[in-house]
């Protein structure tokens, strides 16, 4: 029923134009509110918690920058590009804490990218400034997105990937010309950011199929913008082969994750937000509206009931790919009010959101800054020398080689379980390692096990701290410096 109402036979027709004009007040307002959004994205990105993730990705980074081969060499379960993307500033800030700012000011000119994608999405609906204005702002505005999306996650790029595809296929539904190959290599390389973007390319790949029955699409055209990504993966895969990693890459990057249950952590489905949208999008399917905000409407029903029924218990940023598409369609249901009315909606949406990052500001102003990091950084950098490896990698974040081995991360849940699932590696017992590699420095923090009975991430973490043996070793070795131990000589 849905694809129905989605017929498209005339493709001039998708796109009337519409145009409303935007008046002085809102134009203040709008003013106010894009110097609020960006403002406060701008200091949370420079401010806020360094996330585990982020520690992660950039240590990934940097063991790809020192010749190891990601799957094979140490343990990752996420898709390459982002690592791969990122090596010109590992190489500029290889031995430099300034590393932490470098990741957030990558993950902002994404940002930029998403939203310059976002207004050419808005223009092919309707010529609209108040339109693409809002849909921007509503698309770095809430809570879930200048949170996940200033941190340093793969998530941040497949978007951007993803919302450029999306804009050369809307294009190429205009005006057909070379616009589907560019669309179907940036979905091919949203895919190669992060594997989830998998799930998010369902429904417009049943649209697609769709448009092939219908002929809008001929299957010469198809073909034709298929053969690069196609061709980029086999080169991949024959990568993967000639380093000895594609059995390891297979089972890291798709059984595993597969494997992997969480608590929810993040209930999207209760928030008023998801509810609402979801409501205009329904509505959208059934009275008149330009058609390809009736796509749009389409994509985000499908990805909200698809992404829901995988991520059952999912983290806050499993549900960035959702929010562009929220942003677009109440942004259009705000442009299309009356005049009288759309500065008080406006205004509304302005107080919510400086009472929502004020908030978040309260409740998490004791958390570690991202100043905290650097300076652990910069410890860690003037302690050590470059060959010198450390323990607690993915904990202290340090630009330096693991003692761990393979399961740098240490008693990671998801390492846990590919031990427990595939038996690749042996787990690194940490004081063991201490007592045999003797690394430079490593946190005080105890290893800690966040899995139960079940194999299902739980945040009730055991703790395991130095027996008296232990101790006495660290103390004979090495000095306590508070937050590192660092060896003696």
């Amino acid at each position: 029923m849905m694809l129905k109402k989605l017929h498209l036979l005339k493709l001039n027709d998708l796109f009337s134009k519409p145009i409303q004009k935007i008046n002085c007040i809102e134009k203040t307002e709008l003013l106010l509110l894009s110097a609020i959004v960006i403002g406060f994205l701008v200091f949370f990105a420079f401010t806020n918690f360094l996330n585990g993730d982020e520690r992660e990705h950039v240590s990934a980074a940097f063991f790809i920058y020192n010749g190891k081969v990601p799957y094979r060499d140490f343990f990752e379960h996420h898709h390459p590009l982002l690592w791969y993307t990122f090596l010109p500033f590992i190489h500029i800030f290889n031995n430099s804490a300034d590393i932490w700012y470098a990741a957030r000011i990558y993950s902002l000119l994404l940002y930029i990218i998403n939203s310059y994608f976002i207004i050419k999405i808005c223009r092919l609906i309707i010529n609209n400034t108040l339109f693409a204005w809002l849909a921007v702002l509503f698309s770095l505005s809430p809570h879930c997105v200048f949170l996940s999306q200033t941190e340093f996650r793969p998530d941040s790029l497949m978007m951007t990937l993803f919302l450029g595809g999306l804009y050369f296929f809307f294009s190429y539904l205009k005006e057909p010309k070379n616009q589907l190959k560019t669309s179907f290599l940036l979905l091919f390389l949203s895919i190669m950011a992060l594997q989830k973007a998998c799930f998010q390319l369902i429904p417009l790949a049943i649209f697609i199929l769709y448009l092939l029955y219908k002929r809008t699409i001929t299957i010469k055209e198809f073909i034709k913008a298929l053969i690069l990504p196609f061709t980029l993966a086999l080169l991949y895969i024959l990568y993967l082969w000639q380093t000895d990693s594609l059995k390891d890459y297979f089972e890291l990057n798709w059984l595993l994750n597969l494997k992997i249950h969480t608590h929810i952590q993040y209930p999207i489905h209760q928030t008023l937000y998801y509810q609402i949208v979801n409501i205009l999008a329904l509505l959208t399917l059934f009275i008149k509206a330009p058609k390809p905000l009736k796509i749009i409407a389409y994509l985000c029903l499908c990805s909200s009931i698809i992404l829901q029924f995988i991520f059952i218990g999912a983290f806050r940023h499993y549900w960035l790919p959702l929010y562009p598409y929220f942003a677009i369609i109440s942004a259009y249901y705000i442009a299309v009010l009356h005049q009288k009315i759309r500065p008080i909606i406006i205004a509304f949406v302005t107080i919510a959101l400086i009472s929502n990052y004020a908030l978040h500001y309260k409740q998490n102003k004791d958390f570690p800054s991202l100043q905290t990091f650097v300076y652990l950084s910069k410890q860690i950098i003037n302690l050590s020398n470059k060959e010198d490896l450390i323990l607690n990698s993915s904990t202290i974040g340090g630009l330096r080689l693991s003692a761990a081995g393979y399961y740098w991360i240490g008693m990671d849940h998801v390492a846990l379980l590919d031990n427990h699932y595939f038996k690749r590696h042996e787990l690194p017992d940490f004081y063991t390692l201490i007592k045999t590699r003797k690394p430079k420095l490593f946190s005080t923090d105890y290893p800690r096990v966040c899995i139960d009975d079940n194999y299902h991430f739980t945040l009730d973490c055991k703790y395991y701290p130095p027996s008296e043996e232990d101790k006495k070793f660290l103390e004979q070795y090495y000095n306590n410096q508070g937050f590192l131990y660092v060896r003696k000589n």
